[in-house]
């Protein structure tokens, strides 16, 4: 094994250490030190793979957040959907994305968490959720035919993800499988997003 490959098995090694803490301590109370101490290596060695726990953070999360992301954006983009059928394949999406992460879905979106309508977030992983946030606050706008930056639409945004926030905690400590949970349950989870956009639908017009 040549030096560069020892370097990528400590990589993969002090993340594989990172998620299995962070998920069952917290990423809060996790030290750099336990870390390294779980992956086995040093507690200076792992400042070269990565800088501090944020950055172990981002690398953990990047690649599921943006490949939601890139869901969203594609259902955004298609013209073929009215904009209630956006935001409910979307919603269908975002639940489907919590159940598959179950084990770190409170790490991926709350951890060192900021506002969602945050400008310019300290942290890049925040970023990659205020821009989630952001596809389906215009998602939203669409479909209650109102500004993008009204009050009203980022009100009706955050009441939609509670809405999605809720069903996925129901299930994080389910011990069916993803594709069971799936299979049982789709239906009302279709349910539950049709009766909450008719809702939305109302109060406008009330």
């Amino acid at each position: 094994m040549n030096k560069a490959q020892r370097s990528e098995l400590t990589k993969q090694a002090i993340l594989s250490a990172a998620a299995d803490l962070f998920t069952s301590t917290g990423f809060e109370k996790v030290t750099m030190r336990e870390i390294a101490k779980q992956a086995g290596c040093s507690h200076t060695a792992i400042y070269i793979y990565f800088q501090d726990k944020e950055t172990l953070l981002f690398q953990l999360a990047k690649q599921p957040l943006q490949q939601l992301q890139d869901r969203l954006h594609e259902l955004q983009q298609d013209t073929n959907l009215a904009p209630d059928a956006t935001l409910k394949q979307m919603a269908l999406a975002l639940i489907h994305f919590g159940l598959t992460y179950r084990s770190m879905y409170h790490l991926f979106f709350f951890a060192r968490s900021s506002r969602v309508d945050e400008k310019e977030p300290n942290l890049v992983i925040q970023k990659l959720r205020n821009d989630l946030f952001s596809v389906l606050r215009s998602s939203m706008a669409d479909m209650i035919n109102a500004p993008e930056e009204d009050t009203q639409t980022l009100a009706y945004t955050r009441a939609f993800y509670y809405c999605l926030h809720g069903i996925i905690t129901t299930y994080l400590e389910s011990d069916e499988s993803d594709s069971e949970l799936h299979v049982r349950l789709d239906d009302t989870f279709e349910l539950t997003i049709d009766l909450f956009l008719t809702g939305i639908r109302h109060h406008i017009q009330r």
